[in-house]
């Protein structure tokens, strides 16, 4: 609180003529722009960014700390030195990540604390990545009945992390695979899993079929198209 007086020096009989003053002085208040972040869906291992605009919307306000509450999967940084003092036309710029880590929902809160407090919610979705391969459709020509033909698939990820669970064909009779795959399997950018696909007709004609690579991803499964002709 502050005080203080006014003299008016008159020619009548109170001289001076005194005005006493009072008043209480108040930090302004803090706001941000947005007043809350979701970063909607991020890749998992992937990072998406966006700028936090901090500033007094009334008066001058310090800011003192600036934190998280816990979330791993959210970072902050900023240039400015703390404390700092926002006066009107201030602003403190923070910038805050999201790189999750997990294929769920993530939250936190930035809190802002000095003359007055401030909290941001933050929120984002991990989700799987996406899957694409060297080819799309596997095609053997001709192949002798009772003989084997081999293609291999590599099948890969383009952003993100997926999560491979299996590996089946359409039909399963004369198509298969003649590597070991090891599942669940989890691929990130530059894995690559390779699939060695066999025919052996058992007959002579079209066969057709397809290899379903499930997974976790939002094209679930990801499928190979098989084709190939057997001859006696």
């Amino acid at each position: 609180s502050r005080s203080d007086r006014v003299n008016l020096a008159n020619n009548s009989i109170v001289n001076p003529f005194k005005v006493n003053l009072s008043g209480n002085g108040t930090a302004g208040g803090l706001a941000a722009l947005p007043g809350a972040i979701n970063f909607g869906n991020v890749s998992v291992t992937d990072s998406s960014q966006q700028t936090l605009k901090v500033f007094a919307s009334a008066g001058q306000a310090i800011v003192n700390t600036l934190a998280l509450d816990s979330n791993k999967q959210f970072t902050i940084s900023s240039a400015a030195l703390l404390p700092d003092t926002l006066k009107p036309g201030d602003t403190l710029l923070v910038n805050v990540k999201f790189k999750p880590t997990l294929f769920a929902g993530a939250s936190d809160t930035i809190r802002f604390l000095g003359t007055n407090s401030l909290l941001v919610p933050l929120n984002g979705v991990g989700r799987a990545g996406t899957l694409a391969s060297n080819i799309t459709t596997a095609s053997f020509g001709t192949v002798r009945v009772g003989d084997s033909s081999f293609i291999r698939a590599k099948v890969y990820v383009t952003a993100g992390q997926v999560v491979v669970n299996s590996l089946t064909f359409g039909a399963g009779i004369e198509y298969g695979l003649s590597n070991f795959v090891a599942l669940p399997l989890t691929l990130n950018i530059g894995d690559t899993l390779r699939l060695d696909v066999r025919l052996r007709p058992a007959s002579a004609g079209l066969k057709l079929d397809s290899l379903h690579v499930g997974n976790n991803s939002g094209v679930n499964p990801y499928s190979l198209a098989l084709n190939g002709t057997g001859f006696s």
